[in-house]
């Protein structure tokens, strides 16, 4: 995945992979490693070891093994990119961005290896404004999302996603474009 500022500049790509799915005290965990490169500069690998649930058992970062609070929260920040992949129900469903849009094009992509039948939306008028939880507003200047199936699979994903906002005084772009993905 790459994360772009600005629209116009790359800052960082992250990536995922599931390497494997040891059993440990009789559960079967996901055994995954995060790869995140801002702006060029090489990052050790975080390997998070969870369980079906999303809790982690242990994470290894920086040659050393962390459990607990600590772990949950250095899976938090290294899984925080792809929670917008967990979000895609409440991102196009009727409590998110889905009664503002209109369906503009479907197609099929090729991510990696994986092919994928995905549907364009973008708003029905901009600007719009959507109040947050915590009551203030945000203005969204301009959306398009894409959201995709893996042939043989139930799961909707997100593959692209770039918005234009204004919250607080301050406009910001954010696009998220998925690159690969493997299905398992």
């Amino acid at each position: 995945m790459d994360a772009e500022s600005n629209g116009s500049r790359t800052i960082g790509t992250w990536s995922y992979s599931v390497l494997g799915r040891p059993i440990v005290d009789g559960i079967k965990l996901y055994k995954v490693q995060f790869d995140m490169n801002i702006e060029g500069e090489t990052s050790l690998p975080v390997i998070a070891w969870v369980d079906p649930t999303g809790k982690v058992s242990v994470i290894s970062q920086f040659n050393q093994n962390f459990t607990g609070p600590i772990a949950q929260s250095l899976y938090s920040a290294s899984a925080s990119p792809f929670i917008i992949e967990l979000q895609t129900s409440q991102l196009m469903g009727t409590s998110g961005y889905g009664p503002y849009m209109n369906t503009v094009n479907q197609t099929t992509v090729t991510l990696g290896q994986t092919t994928l039948s995905v549907t364009y939306y973008k708003a029905k008028s901009s600007p719009f404004t959507v109040t947050n939880c915590d009551n203030s507003v945000t203005t969204i200047n301009d959306i398009t999302i894409a959201q995709g199936k893996v042939s043989g699979t139930s799961s909707d994903i997100i593959t692209y996603y770039s918005v234009s906002i204004t919250s607080k005084g301050t406009t910001s772009i954010i696009t998220y474009k998925l690159t690969s993905v493997t299905k398992a």
